[in-house]
């Protein structure tokens, strides 16, 4: 009888041991993992691939709902605004980072709390919802300042920048973006991305301005710290926004020097769109130092792309800057072609400024063909 006790002593601490050496995950811990793994492509996907962050996202949300995992479904909520305000699903982004910002509430995590609040208004102002953006502000930046650290502090002041940049109160969103700035200095790349893009922000509103030369500093500024992280494609962009910048100080070389790196910029990566503006910029300056026939093939090459893509708003553009090669040339009837293929475009597509180009510089190419038809030979 003893010998039996033994044994089965002897099975059980066996058993024991074996699970505590080995033990299986359970349904709820391989659910936590899985959340966690798809959350994790998710969010180093969500530049280079969003529809397959956007997928994952998704995932990683709906398993985290299903075994109450609401840390991951914060992160999950917060990813899926960001991704959604890209694609201008403005009510599905709202919706996104107004849970995130709950349920950090909840936790009490305050910094994830405050970001989600910065993404909530971004997309309130960009859907034109500026009441709810204020209201929205005027609770969040108190709080930022409260709970004291410098990143918070610095996107909640940039939020506040943007939402007056929207309402086209530049003097006042200058204000906000340099405030912000003070709080964006710790030298990490994704901080010092946020530096630059706060930086063109101020550009662009002194640009609405009209004040060239801090236009300049400022888009400087910004390229200097793009080109320190090597973001080839913001440095692109902005030596094309500095060529044009200091083509309205009159500064021809210096410009046409800065929109050759951008083209040169360009050509290393993937930036159509980017591509083909620089294209147009270049062309403009071309135009004004009267290389009419580089300018004409920088232009056109812009203008097939916007063709490409049935971009009705760099269409009319890039007609109208080519009936201004032709207008120089004195091709009236040639410039006056492209005019109207401006007008002819659906009029709530083309900005009031090109339009009203257009029509003016249409009506004046009659006028100057039949005035030099006129005159004695």
């Amino acid at each position: 009888m003893r010998f039996f006790v033994l044994i089965l002593l002897l099975v059980i601490c066996t058993s024991a041991r074996s699970q505590q050496a080995s033990p299986l995950p359970s349904q709820d811990e391989a659910s936590f993992q899985r959340a966690e793994t798809l959350l994790s492509q998710a969010q180093q996907a969500q530049d280079s691939s969003p529809k397959r962050s956007t997928i994952w996202a998704n995932q990683a949300l709906k398993i985290s709902e299903e075994i109450d995992d609401v840390s991951t479904s914060a992160q999950a909520h917060f990813l899926l605004g960001k991704l959604t305000s890209r694609t201008d699903q403005y009510k599905k982004s709202q919706h996104h980072f107004f849970t995130a910002s709950a349920i950090f509430e909840k936790l009490n995590d305050t910094e994830n709390y405050i970001s989600s609040n910065v993404g909530y208004i971004d997309v309130l102002v960009k859907d034109k919802q500026f009441t709810k953006a204020e209201n929205a502000i005027t609770t969040l930046v108190p709080l930022a300042f409260q709970y004291g650290v410098d990143f918070p502090i610095g996107i909640t002041l940039k939020a506040k920048g943007d939402y007056h940049f929207a309402r086209a109160e530049y003097t006042i969103a200058v204000v906000q973006y340099l405030m912000a700035i003070e709080y964006l200095t710790v030298n990490e790349s994704h901080i010092q991305k946020l530096n630059a893009r706060t930086l063109v922000r101020i550009a662009e509103a002194y640009k609405r301005l009209e004040n060239r030369e801090k236009t300049v500093e400022y888009y400087e500024k910004a390229l200097a710290i793009y080109t320190d992280l090597n973001e080839i494609k913001s440095m692109a962009r902005t030596f094309n926004t500095l060529a044009e910048a200091q083509r309205y100080l009159g500064n021809l070389v210096l410009a046409l020097d800065y929109a050759l790196q951008s083209l040169a910029l360009h050509g290393q990566i993937d930036d159509a769109e980017g591509r083909a503006k620089a294209l147009m910029g270049a062309g403009i300056i071309y135009r004004y130092i009267g290389r009419y026939e580089q300018s004409l093939k920088h232009v056109h090459q812009a203008h097939k792309y916007y063709k490409k893509v049935n971009d009705a708003t760099g269409i009319a553009k890039t007609s109208n800057q080519i009936g201004h090669i032709y207008f120089r040339l004195e091709q009236f009837d040639q410039a006056r072609s492209f005019y109207m293929l401006s007008i002819s475009l659906p009029e709530e597509k083309v900005e009031p400024k090109t339009l009203a180009t257009a029509l003016e510089k249409a009506r004046l190419s009659i006028t100057t063909r039949v005035t030099m038809l006129r005159q004695p030979c």
